[in-house]
């Protein structure tokens, strides 16, 4: 089974334990764009998926 980026990410964020609200207040968004976009009901901005992507990815190392 192949997972995209979106999926990837949002498994990654769940293991490390990092809520949907601390990465919101990394990328100053609301919560409910990300819940949206973690569950492909939506597309925010390039910027607000780079603040996500970073957030994550800064917590895992």
């Amino acid at each position: 089974m192949e997972i995209n980026e979106r999926e990837y990410f949002k498994v990654k964020r769940q293991r490390l334990n990092i809520t949907l609200k601390e990465v919101a207040e990394h990328a100053k968004c609301d919560v409910s764009y990300l819940s949206k976009y973690e569950r492909g009901k939506y597309q925010p901005s390039i910027r607000i998926i780079e603040k996500y992507k970073e957030y994550i990815d800064s917590q895992g190392n």
